[in-house]
């Protein structure tokens, strides 16, 4: 049933009015989180092939995460939904790597750039150890592209926040590959802006803490000045 809904979607009018179904769905929260997830699957799957382009389906995609950006039911402060609604949360942004192709697909790179603003406001919400996660290793395709410096101080804000039993989530590797990435396309960008650059260097610093080899072999390499 989830499955036609989300293949329906895109072939609705407006006077059809497609978001009356998918907020039917989102309006479950975390008491239904696995029915929520389960029309995320479909629709980064289902719904993305029957949309009639990349721009429609992204469209699309923005009314529920506004929607939801505003909702009480997708609150990560709930008390005993936490984990349900981190869940809910990496579905709705496409960050689970089994349902986002799209984001190695470039047909899909100005439509992802207009959800900048979104991504932002997500993140102020809901960059949590696990959500952070999965954005790393997100960001770093190359659809996301335009996400990369924006993402930095996004980043920034919730690593330099996290304690240590946050690491737990497997965050280091994602982190330098991402500072990696960034570095090495956006190098110039980063040292020609105040603000991103400082962000950056907080980033690298967390990992270059650590202890990691690859996290002082990228410092080595920022020391020098070169994204070869």
């Amino acid at each position: 049933m989830i499955s036609i809904v989300a293949r329906a979607i895109p072939h609705l009018t407006s006077e059809e009015d497609p978001a009356s179904f998918w907020q039917a769905i989102l309006d479950l929260g975390a008491p239904a989180h696995e029915w929520v997830e389960r029309f995320f699957w479909h629709w980064f799957t289902d719904g993305l092939h029957a949309s009639a382009s990349p721009t429609e389906f992204v469209r699309l995609w923005q009314g529920m995460v506004v929607y939801t950006l505003s909702s009480p039911k997708w609150d990560p402060g709930q008390r005993y939904a936490h984990y349900d609604v981190e869940d809910m949360v990496i579905e709705l942004l496409g960050l689970d790597g089994r349902w986002n192709a799209f984001a190695s697909d470039e047909s899909y790179l100005v439509p992802l750039k207009s959800m900048t603003p979104l991504f932002e406001q997500a993140a102020h919400r809901w960059f949590t150890p696990r959500v952070v996660r999965n954005f790393l290793h997100f960001v770093v395709k190359p659809a996301a592209a335009p996400l990369l410096l924006p993402a930095l101080p996004w980043l920034a804000t919730a690593v330099g926040s996290f304690d240590t039993y946050d690491w737990r989530e497997d965050i280091e590797g994602g982190l330098i590959e991402y500072l990696h990435v960034g570095w090495k396309r956006e190098g110039q960008n980063v040292l020609a802006d105040p603000a991103l650059n400082r962000a950056y260097r907080d980033l690298l610093a967390s990992v270059v803490s650590r202890g990691s080899h690859a996290a002082i072999a990228l410092r080595d390499l920022v020391a020098a000045g070169t994204t070869a």
